[in-house]
């Protein structure tokens, strides 16, 4: 099984994001069974020459859909190298994300269908949905579920909660990942509103450096939840102690 940190990043027109907001940018890290993550691989409106933000957003999805298949393939070609009988079956992908169940994925299934890379949205959500050997954890319904099922929770606090956990400390910052943000979505307000969605070479570079440092951020904070995941701590009675003690501040 390959395991992947998940992250997307859109261009929303205001403060608030939709689901037809495009995407800017994404990023995957692998990471093994003992917890140890490795490089990201991200991709933004920086990497290509794309003269509009609609334009960025058609490669950036075609290169996408083509790291899916290729992280798919390899997943096969190792459950086949350890065992020959198995052709081409028992072997998958678990996607990892937080909030991805309600954002991400409905996000991407509606722009693969807008950009016209999927012949409809029934095939487009078959990628996020019942594509076969692709599989995907939310953290945050997960954590929810067996910590605060009927309350709201904050990646950042989970994530120094799961640091301590880990003995760690601290290790989330809340504005490092904020600043990334504001600038991002003030830079995204700008080229839809003033530029109408047409982009310079020079704004393409600047909006790609905020999307990448705001993926980094996100997928760093993922790896420490991933760590807690597959350590032998107990999750549940873990967090729980520590969200608590948090709150109480």
């Amino acid at each position: 099984m390959v395991f992947l940190l998940f992250d997307i990043e859109t261009c929303p027109a205001g403060d608030t994001p939709s689901i037809n907001d495009e995407v800017i940018g994404f990023g995957f890290r692998e990471c093994g069974k003992d917890g140890k993550c490795y490089d990201n691989y991200i991709v933004t409106v920086s990497d290509y020459e794309c003269n509009s933000i609609s334009d960025c957003e058609g490669k950036i999805l075609n290169t996408f859909l083509g790291k899916v298949d290729e992280y798919l393939r390899r997943a096969k070609e190792d459950v086949e190298k350890t065992n020959e009988k198995a052709r081409g079956s028992g072997y998958s992908v678990l996607v990892i994300g937080w909030n991805i169940r309600s954002f991400d994925l409905p996000v991407l299934a509606n722009r693969l269908y807008r950009q016209g890379l999927m012949k409809n949205i029934d095939e487009a959500l078959e990628l996020i949905g019942i594509k076969p050997h692709l599989i995907y954890l939310d953290l945050y319904d997960f954590i929810k579920s067996i910590i605060f099922p009927r309350t709201k929770i904050n990646l950042e606090e989970v994530v120094n909660a799961a640091s301590r956990c880990l003995k760690e400390g601290v290790v989330a910052s809340h504005n490092e990942g904020e600043e990334s943000k504001k600038s991002m979505l003030k830079m995204c307000r700008k080229i839809k509103g003033e530029f109408r969605g047409r982009l310079s070479d020079n704004d393409r570079n600047e909006l790609g450096k905020y999307i990448k440092d705001r993926l980094t951020h996100d997928l760093n904070q993922l790896s420490i939840l991933y760590k807690v995941l597959v350590s032998k701590i107990n999750i549940k009675k873990c967090l729980m102690s520590e969200l608590i003690s948090i709150m109480k501040k």
